[in-house]
């Protein structure tokens, strides 16, 4: 399960089942998410090897994966946690989830990832409703941009005057 929760709000803004966690599918994760929401400032993550190099003796590449160069080419940060209490919020928001989810997808008869993908935006609304809050700082609160390009392209959102 890939999942984007915004610190800000703690809303989950982003849920995904898959079969691995690959950088395949964290691209189309972020697509989906820079479509619906916009661009963030940054992604908080884990240190897995899809947002940094990891291998001590790696040649080339300035140390940055492909899924790094194009969020750098979408001037998002990646910020790497150094420890699971860093992650609270997504951490938090895996265990709520993962908790009642199991319940919620056994009642329902879901046992596919598809299926699971289809009836993940009930849930997301349902998690929200309950566990999500008004942003302290709206400042904080990503533009509502339109989506990249199909190439990932640089892309920037237009800056609101109102």
């Amino acid at each position: 399960m890939l999942a984007f929760v915004d610190d800000a709000t703690s809303r989950l803004m982003q849920l995904r089942f898959v079969a691995s966690e690959s950088a395949f599918d964290y691209f189309r994760a972020i697509r989906a998410y820079l479509a619906a929401h916009g661009k963030p400032v940054a992604l908080y993550s884990d240190k897995h090897g899809t947002f940094r190099v990891n291998a001590k003796d790696a040649v080339g590449g300035d140390r940055i994966t492909q899924f790094g160069r194009a969020l750098m080419e979408l001037n998002i940060d990646i910020i790497c946690a150094n420890s699971p209490q860093a992650k609270g919020r997504i951490e938090r928001a895996f265990g709520t989830s993962q908790n009642r989810m199991v319940k919620e997808l056994r009642l329902a008869g879901i046992s596919t990832i598809a299926a699971a993908n289809a009836w993940q935006p009930g849930f997301i609304t349902g998690y929200n409703a309950l566990l999500a809050f008004a942003p302290l700082n709206f400042a904080a609160v990503p533009c509502n941009c339109p989506p990249p390009p199909a190439g990932f392209a640089h892309h920037e959102c237009p800056v609101s005057s109102g």
